[in-house]
């Protein structure tokens, strides 16, 4: 990779992740004021909903995420035609699915307001299925910025709408209905960005129809498996449980997702280095130890604050007295995260070495193992604890461990050494000994809290042999080296530009 293209890919990944982080921000923002001003009720009902709009927005994609960014980069002539097909086959697939959407939710049993909420949600959702045509041709012609700009445009007026109708005393219907607002504004950036650098549309093309239908189908099913997961284990839960119930496990959802980010991030970091070690079983073995190492440290360290700051991440974020559950469903998630860091790594790896179908075999047989095992357990939990999404989390948590003997029993003997095991148990040992110390306290003020902890989970990871006190020197020589290295590549590259 030459210098020039080096920089536009340090260009792309600083956009989408400035992009990435200021729609986070918003987006917990949005989940914070619709959370406490809905209540767990109601937030439950748009969490059922949002769920049915996230799983049929698979199949609007029908693969064009991956398959259309990698036509435009490979700079085809007929890209007007390929634009204009994207738009109209989202648009009609999204009335499809909208329809398929409603006759689900009819099958399941829900009421007649959550099916028009859902219907609401699905149709609200055309401006933003919309954009996204437009987003992968910006990526494809490594115009991450403009995608970038489109996205936080979108969620920031999202956002305010949002506002605007809680503020107006709106309910799940106004709240939905506040997302087209987004949706709008992001295609109205992207018409003017494409009127800017020359882009035409042009009508469907009928052979390009056929194309991204057929060339979209495998990678379709393999997102619907992936995807499939949260759908089933809201429409259960719902299905078993009040609407109160969802709404807290919606709320756990949230701040879930933030926790996990680390692995996708470790997960995505390490393809690189793992695509060239597979070339090789010893180094492909040593690497796969080197990075379990290290997202099992940051897992440990996930998971202890996740259990020892629930409490006060669920106070802050949705107020203590209506979300309380919700801080009892993080922490018995918390004891399960080095098991899904781990998972991660052994999904990019069994990426790496070409057998992506295993990954769809494995997790659809976890998922029906999962939905059998909740439909009886949730009852249980319900009944006993009044909280049957702890259900979903412990029956997920033990699914993992199949999971991951899966994984490791279909990547190439060797691999898999008996490093990654030890190290896995070290991780849970390190993160079970946080929660046990810190089990008592964890209600204490958090700037007494926080240093305690600060402390504690160090000692903690080395008592467990997790991580050694040469781990400390590498690291802290690896972060001197890493802000020389840093300092060294932005001067350059502000002297190139200041040159040209």
């Amino acid at each position: 990779m030459n210098l020039g293209s080096s920089n536009v890919v340090l260009r792309n990944i600083m956009h989408l992740g400035a992009a990435q982080i200021a729609t986070t921000v918003l987006g917990i923002l949005g989940t914070v004021a619709t959370s406490r001003y809905l209540g767990p009720s109601d937030f439950g009902v748009l969490y059922i909903v949002v769920a049915f709009s996230g799983f049929m927005g698979t199949v609007v994609d029908w693969g064009q995420t991956y398959y259309v960014v990698r036509e435009v980069a490979r700079g085809r002539s007929d890209q007007p035609e390929l634009l204009g097909t994207a738009l109209s086959m989202r648009a009609f697939a999204l009335v499809c699915a909208t329809v398929i959407a409603a006759i689900i939710a009819v099958i399941l049993g829900y009421d007649s307001r959550i099916v028009f909420l859902i219907v609401l949600g699905m149709l609200v959702g055309l401006p933003s299925t919309l954009y996204l045509a437009f987003g992968f041709v910006f990526r494809g012609t490594d115009r991450m910025d403009l995608d970038a700009v489109a996205t936080v445009v979108g969620k920031a007026l999202t956002l305010a709408g949002i506002f605007a109708a809680l503020l107006l005393g709106g309910g799940v219907a106004e709240v939905i209905a506040a997302n087209a607002i987004g949706g709008i504004g992001m295609v109205a950036v992207a018409i003017f960005f494409t009127a800017r650098l020359g882009i035409t549309i042009r009508p469907p093309n009928s052979a390009i129809v056929s194309e991204l239908t057929r060339a979209g189908l495998p990678i379709f099913l393999f997102s619907v498996v992936i995807n499939f997961q949260p759908f089933v284990e809201v429409m259960v839960l719902s299905a078993l449980a009040q609407p109160v119930v969802v709404g807290w496990y919606g709320a756990s959802r949230t701040i879930f997702g933030i926790v996990l980010s680390p692995a996708l991030i470790l997960a995505q970091a390490s393809l690189p280095q793992l695509s060239r070690a597979s070339l090789s079983l010893p180094e492909f073995e040593k690497m796969m130890s080197s990075m379990a190492k290290l997202l099992l440290l940051a897992a440990a360290f996930a998971s202890s604050s996740l259990y020892v700051f629930s409490d006060h991440i669920v106070g802050i974020m949705f107020g203590y007295d209506r979300f309380q559950q919700t801080a009892v469903i993080l922490k018995v998630s918390a004891l399960f995260l080095p098991l899904l860091f781990l998972g991660f790594l052994m999904g990019t790896a069994l990426t790496v070495v070409g057998r992506n179908m295993v990954i769809a075999y494995v997790t659809g047989t976890a998922i029906l193992v999962g939905a059998i095992l909740n439909w009886i357990s949730i009852p249980f939990f319900q009944a006993h604890y009044g909280n049957g999404a702890i259900a979903l989390v412990i029956t997920a948590g033990v699914a993992e461990i199949g999971v991951l003997i899966a994984f490791a029993a279909f990547l190439p003997r060797g691999s898999v050494g008996w490093t990654i095991p030890i190290t896995l148990l070290r991780s849970c040992g390190a993160s079970i000994l946080i929660a046990i110390l810190f089990s008592t306290v964890s209600h204490i003020e958090l700037w007494i809290l926080a240093p305690l902890f600060a402390v504690a989970f160090p000692l903690v990871a080395l008592v467990t042999g997790l991580m050694s006190t040469k781990d400390v020197e590498m690291a802290l020589t690896w972060l001197r080296n890493y802000a020389g290295t840093a300092t060294t590549t932005f001067a350059r590259l502000k002297l190139r530009r200041s040159r040209s």
